[in-house]
């Protein structure tokens, strides 16, 4: 069975301490034993949301989500002419971690939010419907080069949220890695004593 060889032999010190940290995968010694891991974990039915379970999540993020509608936290979402005030509000929102934490529901927690995207999109909307009705009228056939800059224009908003959410997310994620990062150390070392 072909496979990619990871080499454990460090050439130099510094690699000895990077190969540490890194994580392997290892393949079972035969075919069998790959079938029944492989039947195992694509056949597990508890992977996967029933109907119920699907709505009591809904449930619970609808009610999470009325509960906390423009209170606390959510105005952190207002929209923000200042760039640099609107990243730290958004990183800001997307590092709360209590049990309440709303990321994912912003579009429900904060009215002054979804009203201006709302907005946007309907704005978008029409001023494509506009140009499509003006450039049929001058007999224009290839009118996809004539909308899309104009779907750009007014969309560039959102895709400058989308990214700023991103690099919240992502510095959210790094905070927390960085936290959790000291704990498996710890174990390990005391692992090794116990061994």
């Amino acid at each position: 069975m072909p496979c990619n060889i990871i080499m454990n032999t460090p050439n130099s010190p510094h690699q000895s301490s990077v190969l540490e940290k890194k994580h392997h995968v290892s393949f079972p010694e035969s075919q069998d034993e790959l079938v029944v891991v492989k039947h195992v974990s694509m056949a597990e039915e508890l992977m996967w949301m029933d109907e119920a379970e699907f709505q009591a999540v809904r449930e619970h993020a609808h009610n999470i989500s009325s509960q906390n509608r423009d209170k606390g936290f959510s105005h952190l979402l207002c929209p923000n002419q200042k760039p640099d005030i609107a990243q730290v509000k958004l990183d800001l929102w997307a590092k709360m971690e209590n049990e309440k934490n709303l990321r994912g529901l912003e579009r429900y927690v904060n009215s002054e939010h979804r009203h201006h995207r709302d907005s946007i999109v309907r704005e978008a909307v029409h001023a494509v419907l506009e140009a499509q009705q003006q450039a049929k009228e001058n007999g224009e056939q290839q009118i996809t080069d004539l909308l899309a800059p104009i779907s750009r224009q007014y969309s560039s908003s959102c895709a400058e949220f989308a990214q700023m959410i991103a690099k919240a997310d992502e510095k959210a994620v790094h905070q927390r890695s960085r936290c959790r990062g000291t704990s498996p150390k710890v174990l390990r070392s005391r692992h090794r004593v116990t061994e």
